[in-house]
């Protein structure tokens, strides 16, 4: 863990600083298919260990924010994006990053982005657990999932590299 050195040359030191972690709005939300699952719940254990480790430093002037960012335009999300798949409110890296520094600058608790996914991620967790079972039987549903089409890509790579010397 990274975090924990970094702490103790802040309280060495006796000036304060800033933790940010990073985690993403698949933090609160359900793994539609295996690729997901251990995504999701790792970005999950992000944030909340980042929230209870804000309330352990604050008294020490060590603020702590966790990134939730939704999609970032990169090399990962141009290569899907030529395959057909579709990004809800791509953010680009420059709006990403001043986003970030924006809410480091506020010690924000959260630093989540776009606005409106976030919204709506946040809000799906409100919902009994029937309903959510319920909608993964709609397509509509499941079909922003970027990793959907990754099956026979990665069937392929796995093949690759099992047949490799």
């Amino acid at each position: 863990n990274t975090v924990v050195p970094a702490v103790k040359l802040m309280r060495e030191a006796k000036r304060g600083g800033h933790i940010v972690m990073l985690s993403s709005t698949g933090g609160y939300v359900t793994a539609f298919n295996r690729y997901m699952l251990a995504y999701t719940t790792s970005k999950h254990a992000i944030r909340i260990y980042a929230d209870g480790l804000r309330h352990v430093l604050y008294p020490e002037s060590i603020g702590v924010s966790v990134v939730i960012p939704g999609f970032v335009e990169t090399r990962m999300t141009a290569k899907q994006a030529k395959q057909g798949v579709q990004f809800l409110g791509m953010v680009s890296n420059d709006d990403a990053c001043e986003r970030i520094v924006k809410g480091i600058e506020r010690n924000e608790r959260e630093i989540a982005f776009p606005a409106f996914l976030y919204l709506v991620v946040r809000l799906t967790q409100t919902l009994p657990a029937f309903l959510k079972d319920l909608m993964m039987m709609f397509p509509i549903f499941t079909a922003a999932d970027p990793f959907s089409h990754m099956d026979e890509e990665i069937k392929k790579d796995v093949d690759h590299g099992l047949n490799e010397d």
